[in-house]
């Protein structure tokens, strides 16, 4: 079943991007991303080229188990609410608020600590204190990164980062859990591992 919904995922997504043959490593992102999605370890991500898609193509995402899109305001970087943000269905009560606060909310110096912190919940990243005194800064947090490696072909290994973030140092092991996860999911082998890469912004 889990090979069957890999295929699934990847014939769907190159579906969706037929007029897009030049994107390549973004695909495979993608393709991991929506697989974490669907088994609950991320709940959502934005793909950016999805953005420029018409909405009756998008809609072959719905054929995907446990996967669903919304247009909103979830990226940090931007002003429109047309962003597109692929979703475990499952998690949308989970989500929803902050889908609902972001949309409505312009940063400002006073509420960018609770912007970032419904952007790490839409995303899967690490929760920010509700307290400037404890946002990320060079002593308490580190650059995690979670690198899906390809052995499969020796004479083309391929690393592929699938998630990135700032976390808290006290955080590694939940980290390290995150991890497990990822590699106990039934298309990752031997061949196929998801590395955890640790970066001290603080160096």
């Amino acid at each position: 079943m889990t090979i069957k919904l890999f295929q699934k995922i990847k014939k769907t997504i190159d579906d969706i991007l037929l007029d897009f043959p030049n994107i390549i490593d973004e695909r495979e992102v993608i393709y991991y991303n929506c697989y974490l999605i669907y088994y609950g370890i991320r709940n959502g991500f934005y793909p950016k080229v999805f953005n420029n898609i018409d909405a009756k193509i998008l809609n072959k995402i719905r054929k995907i188990p446990n996967l669903d899109y919304i247009k909103c305001r979830c990226n940090d970087s931007v002003k429109s609410h047309d962003i597109i943000y692929i979703y475990n269905k499952n998690k949308y009560d989970l989500i929803k608020k902050s889908i609902e606060y972001l949309n409505k909310t312009e940063r400002t110096n006073k509420n960018q600590v609770k912007i970032d912190s419904n952007i790490a919940n839409i995303l899967s990243y690490d929760k920010i204190k509700q307290n400037k005194n404890k946002t990320y800064n060079e002593t308490n947090a580190l650059e995690i990164s979670f690198i899906i490696h390809d052995y499969r072909d020796k004479n083309n290994i391929k690393k592929i980062k699938i998630l990135s973030y700032e976390s808290y140092k006290y955080n590694l092991i939940k980290n390290y859990e995150k991890l497990q996860k990822i590699n106990n999911l039934p298309i990752f082998d031997r061949g196929l591992r998801c590395i955890l890469e640790i970066d001290d912004i603080g160096m």
